[in-house]
């Protein structure tokens, strides 16, 4: 007799590619000539779009160069400054059915120049998918054979959400602010908590603003709890992915200009993943109509007026009945 076999697939997320890429921008306004020193250098990365053709991902995002200086007159100004950047990432691992969605983070950043200042930045690209691992799983449905079964976790891929949100907070200043210099902010998940048609992020957000006043320069940090509801297809036991990208964030000057407002607009990609009980064999064997039998040893042992005889059979049972097969046990 023959086993059946089916196919068992269970889905995972799977990084396919990591790529480390150079941007660098050029800003025509301003000449190193006024720029006595720079005071700080900072950046952040946004993945605007892409598409995937032929094992090849189009990649379009964003950087932000945030810049603080003192000119030639020892004052201190702030720059910040958009440059798009557009890469091609190829992989043999990729095809234009795969679900995939790609992460962006800033590696470094450094400033150069000899007459107009230019801002190069490495960009770390990561592109992940969602990979479905198929497995041979024998049927149960046999009524000659006898089996053990064990339940095991079998995921599905369910859908990809976009969503964006936006996270506020405020804070107050003792004196009236003269100038906005720099503001560095970061986002950051701690938890994705899946319920029924909902998703709860939930995240910091710091924010770092560098302002200036009659008496000098300062620095405010803001650290902001978030938890937002995301609207989406999912359910108690279901599990997801999910990656957060600051999209922009701005800061207001209110109550004459003594209490510094920060908004932050975020961007998250969360990939639902569907958990269910499958039952599977866990051991299972066959008794064959025809088994051949033979004699292994027989042994005699005399004690006194009475005899004891014992003997031992050895049968095997194979996948065939004409024992051609594997053999698969022992009696």
């Amino acid at each position: 007799m023959e086993f059946n076999y089916q196919k068992l697939a269970s889905d995972n997320i799977c990084l396919v590619e990591n790529k480390q890429i150079a941007v660098d921008c050029r800003i025509n306004e301003l000449q190193e000539s006024n720029i006595n020193k720079i005071l700080c250098l900072d950046a952040s990365s946004k993945v605007d779009n892409y598409n995937i053709s032929n094992g090849e991902v189009l990649v379009k995002g964003k950087i932000n160069y945030r810049l603080v200086y003192s000119d030639s007159n020892s004052d201190v100004r702030s720059i910040n400054y958009l440059c798009d950047f557009e890469e091609k990432i190829l992989s043999e691992k990729l095809s234009a059915t795969d679900k995939i969605f790609v992460d962006s983070e800033i590696v470094s950043v450094v400033s150069s120049g000899l007459d107009i200042i230019r801002l190069s930045a490495v960009v770390g690209l990561k592109v992940y998918k969602v990979v479905s691992n198929c497995y041979d799983v024998v049927n149960n449905d046999n009524p000659d054979c006898y089996y053990k079964t064990e339940e095991i976790d079998k995921i599905d891929y369910v859908t990809t959400i976009n969503s964006s949100f936006d996270i506020e907070d405020e804070i107050s200043v003792n004196e009236e602010i003269k100038d906005i210099l720099m503001l560095d902010s970061s986002v950051n998940l701690t938890d994705a908590i899946c319920k029924e048609n909902k998703i709860n992020l939930v995240g910091e957000a710091v924010t770092n603003v560098t302002y200036k006043t009659e008496s000098g320069i300062f620095k405010k940090c803001l650290n902001i709890d978030f938890c937002e509801e995301v609207e989406g297809a999912s359910t108690e036991d279901s599990s997801c992915f999910t990656t957060l990208n600051l999209a922009n964030s701005k800061v207001v000057l209110q109550d004459n200009d003594k209490k510094i407002k920060v908004k932050l607009s975020v961007d998250s990609c969360s990939i639902i993943l569907k958990k269910s009980k499958t039952l599977v064999v866990n051991d299972m064997y066959s008794m064959v109509s025809n088994l051949d039998v033979k004699k292994e040893n027989i042994s005699i042992e005399n004690f006194e007026n009475y005899r004891n005889f014992s003997e031992r059979l050895l049968v095997e049972a194979t996948l065939k009945d004409n024992l051609e097969g594997e053999i698969i046990g022992v009696i």
